[in-house]
Parts: structure tokens; sequence; C-alpha cells
């Protein structure tokens, strides 16, 4: 393994700080290959070393100094340094070389807002706004300021549109809450750190290598992989799915979690993404949250069984013994969707007989829901043993539960 894959592998294993003298050594060795470079800013930058971080673009930028990408993350940077007017001329510059970049706009505007330039900041907010995204990141970053606009005209009351985009920035400028990830420059950057993976064909069978390796428990390399993936097609579900697959495998269930909101930004309603999302969550102890994923997955789907059972697994942890049993009582007056279910619905149907006559015995809801949970209780605990290998073969993260 040379040492840009080597590198690349600790960073997404989360090792960012054995990660980062591997990729200056690669800057050293390999003085005309972006790639050392990309990944020491990468690494600084997740590190918060943001005026090091400076230091690596510059180097970076005199390779391509004609590069808007380039000019666009160093205003970034700058603005993690604190030095928003050095960072605003780096997004002119950007801008100067492609106005039409998204993501630059956004961080341009709130900047020249807070400096008085109201007038132009506002057109650099609505040139955003109006803009065909060119790819998922830019595309993304409209959803996230429309979201954001929408809470702050709710606030006022259905005015103060034309002050949102100052509104919302954080220490007198600089990107929006809810943009922090859509940084200029920093999707090519990444498809630049992992260009290898073009090689590798089409992205099934990146996510087929990801699955081998693994397989063989090569956890990190296998996360560099899949990353690689998503910095080329960011807009395919299934390799974020993928990534939180080998995330769990990692035991890293908050990262999980946080990969899954991006599987459900391009899949709103996707019914498996929906009931994995909320089984991480209830791995994170945000029993309230996993709840509300699977009243959303029966709501989109009452006969979803699945989501029941699911359900009913979190209610019993949280102790919720007439939550527990309308949640079986609905599920039994639901009709089943997908084979399988309704074996399944026979366990809640002999699952609810067993929490009433355990309540029955004990005199009260609360004290038999104890009883039940001790003699076994729901017969369903999160799991993603098969489901996880059906996940490598697939790309997608499934989620199940085992008796």
């Amino acid at each position: 393994m040379d040492a840009i894959a080597e590198a690349n592998a600790l960073a997404a294993g989360g090792q960012t700080a054995m990660a980062l003298p591997l990729y200056k050594e690669a800057a050293r060795q390999n003085p005309d290959d972006e790639r050392g470079y990309v990944g020491a800013v990468v690494s600084l930058m997740r590190m918060k070393r943001h005026e090091e971080a400076a230091e690596w673009m510059e180097k970076l930028i005199r390779l391509s100094p004609g590069d808007a990408q380039l000019h666009g993350m160093m205003g970034s940077v700058l603005e993690g340094c604190g030095k928003k007017d050095e960072a605003l001329a780096c997004y002119e510059k950007a801008l100067g070389i492609n106005p039409d970049d998204i993501l630059t706009l956004f961080r341009a505007s709130p900047i020249l807002i807070r400096r008085g330039r109201t007038k132009e900041g506002m057109e650099y907010f609505h040139r955003a706004m109006g803009a065909e995204p060119s790819d998922e990141h830019e595309a993304g970053a409209q959803r996230d300021m429309r979201a954001i606009m929408e809470k702050v005209q709710e606030a006022a009351g259905g005015e103060g549109a034309e002050a949102a985009p100052a509104e919302t920035g954080r220490d007198g400028g600089g990107s929006p809450p809810g943009l922090s990830s859509a940084m200029p420059g920093m999707p090519g950057l990444l498809k630049a750190l992992f260009a290898d993976y073009e090689k590798a064909g089409s992205p099934q069978e990146a996510m087929a290598r990801a699955g081998k390796l693994s397989d063989q428990g090569r956890l990190q390399e296998a996360a560099g992989v899949i990353d690689g993936a998503i910095a080329e097609h960011p807009d395919l579900a299934d390799a974020h799915s993928a990534k939180a697959s080998i995330l769990i495998r990692m035991g890293r269930y908050r990262e999980a979690a946080e990969r899954m909101d991006a599987v459900l930004r391009l899949r709103p309603d996707g019914i498996e993404d929906l009931c994995a999302k909320a089984m991480l969550l209830e791995r994170a102890g945000r029993p309230g949250e996993a709840l509300a994923c699977y009243d959303r997955v029966i709501a989109v789907e009452p006969g979803e069984i699945m989501a029941y059972y699911l359900k009913c697994g979190a209610l019993a942890h949280a102790g919720d013994a007439r939550g527990l049993a309308e949640c079986y009582r609905a599920a039994m007056s639901a009709e089943p969707r997908g084979e399988g279910r309704g074996s399944m619905l026979e366990s809640m149907r002999l699952e609810y007989a067993e929490l009433r006559r355990c309540a029955q015995e004990a005199g009260s809801a609360e004290s038999g829901l104890a009883a039940f949970v001790k003699g076994g209780g729901v017969g369903a605990q999160p799991h993603w043993g098969r489901a996880e290998q059906r996940a490598r073969r697939t790309g997608r993260l499934r989620a199940g539960r085992r008796r």
C-alpha cells in the first residue's frame, strides 16, 4: 500500500492525526502530486489547525493558480482562522474564475452583508439560489438554505427574508448553520484525494471491493474505498448506506447515524433506511428520535409490521407500558406488507398476550412490563448480522432483528 492509500485508510478510520504525517511525507516525496497537499489540508481542517491548513493551501494553489475551487477552499480555511476580509478576497477571486459556483456565492454573501455591502451580498445570495446545481453538494446547499430561510421567515412572521443571509451567518459572516460541510472546493479536493477510485470502475464495483475488504476485517481500507465512491458520486444513496454499514462494524454508531442522514436526504421515505436510522438512534441512547423514525415509517407504509415490531422493542426498553400495549394493538389491526410479515405479526400477538398476562398477575401495567421484559419481552433486539451481509452484496444497509 502506498503512502496516500495508507493515509486514506487511517483517515477513513478516524485516525486523522496518524494520517497527517503520511500526507505530508507524500507531498515531500512527490511535490507535483496534489493529493498529499489535499490530504494534509483536509486533515488539518478536521483537527481545527486552520493556520497550518492555510499554509498547505498556499502550496496547493501554487500547483494550480487558476483553479477556482482552490481559491474557494482557501477562503473557507481563512474563515476558520477568523480572517473574514482575506476569505472574502479569496471567494471573489474564485468567482472571477467561476462566477456560478453556488457554494462560494453562499459563503461570500453574508460576509458582504456584514461589511455593509448589502446589495452585492443579496445579489450573490439570489444568484446562488437561482443557479442550476452542478452536483449533489450544491443541490444540498440550496435545500439547506431554503429550510433556513423558511425558519427565519416563520420566526419573523413571514417577513425579514431580505435579512436572512446576514442573520444566518456566524461570527460576523461565513456559512450559515447547516452549510458547514458545504465548503467551496471541498468536494473537488476529496475527489482528487481519492483519484485512484476513478480507476476502479463503477461505484458498484467500488462497493463490492469495499465489501471484500470488510469481510477480511480491513475496515479502514473499506471505508477509504467507500469514501472514494462518495467523493465521485455524492448523490448515490447506496454508497452512503454502505459507509454506514462499515461504521457500524467499527462500533462508531453516532457517525453511522449521521451517515444515514445523508441516505435519507436522498431517499426521504426509504422504509429500510428509516428503520436502520432508528436502530442506530436506539444504540446511541436517543429513544425519542428512534420512535419518531418508526412512526415515520408507519405513516409512509401503515402495513410495515417490521416498524411496529422495532417500535415495540424501543418502547419496552424505554419502560413505556401503555405505549407498548398500544403499539401491539395497532400492529394487529394493520394489513401486513411483504413476505414473512405474517409470522412476525403472529409473534407479536403471542407477546401481547404475554404482556397482558404479566400485567394482570402483577396488578399494574408498569409492574407487568418489568416482568414481561425480565421474561424475555419483545422477541426482537437490535441486530445487524445477516442484514449486514446483504448490505455488503447490495451496497445498502438493511435493518434487521432476531429472536
